[in-house]
């Protein structure tokens, strides 16, 4: 037996099954890297999408009772704020590139979050509305908290569940962020009490011209 023939043999095998192992852990790393960048991209809009979502309720629920401007006229108010200021397309486009992200490692969270009429919110402004008279004002608001305590929830419930796969530091942080703004953030009152004084001043200018 060549025993030199035999060496080549084995090394050329120990070779081309190192390099098969080390491909594989390339191709591991580089999905669980990919898997990270996924689940970090959708935390991340999933997070600024509850801010936006809780924030734009609370400045409907404040311009439906501190506008100084009679009920049938509120709606024509509220769809002449700036665009963007309530409801953005662009927003609508990102909560769906973060359900699609999620729904490839966390499917039923995802079909949970399709599930909920969120995003008509920052498209336009037609699924709020105020109507003309005081009971149609009173179930648009009562509609306005029903939609917070049914969104809110399964929104945190996703953003825990995806932190957690991000790891135990990030779970924490997130869980931070989500006790500190259970309440809407100061910056989105003070914004709120502006633009409402804002309304009002040119409502008034209006009714003394």
């Amino acid at each position: 037996m060549d025993l030199i023939a035999v060496g080549k043999t084995i090394l050329i095998l120990i070779t081309a099954i190192a390099g098969f192992l080390v491909g594989q852990a390339n191709g591991f790393f580089a999905r669980r890297n990919e898997k990270r960048k996924a689940y970090s991209r959708a935390l991340a809009e999933l997070l600024e999408i509850r801010h936006r979502f809780k924030g734009a309720l609370y400045m409907l629920r404040r311009l439906g009772s501190d506008v100084n401007v009679p009920r049938e006229h509120l709606d024509e108010i509220i769809q002449g704020l700036p665009a963007g200021l309530l409801w953005d397309s662009n927003v609508s486009a990102r909560y769906t590139d973060a359900i699609t992200t999620l729904s490839a490692y966390a499917p039923l969270s995802a079909y949970v979050l399709r599930s909920k009429d969120i995003v008509g919110l920052f498209v336009n402004g037609s699924p709020v509305t105020f109507g003309p008279d005081e009971t149609a004002h009173t179930f648009a608001i009562k509609n306005l908290e029903i939609m917070e305590k049914s969104v809110v929830p399964t929104l945190d419930e996703s953003i825990e569940a995806v932190s957690q796969s991000l790891g135990r530091k990030t779970k924490k942080l997130t869980k931070d962020i989500l006790d500190g703004t259970q309440e809407v953030l100061p910056e989105v009152k003070s914004s709120t009490d502006e633009l409402i004084a804002n309304v009002n001043a040119t409502i008034a200018a209006w009714a003394n011209q």
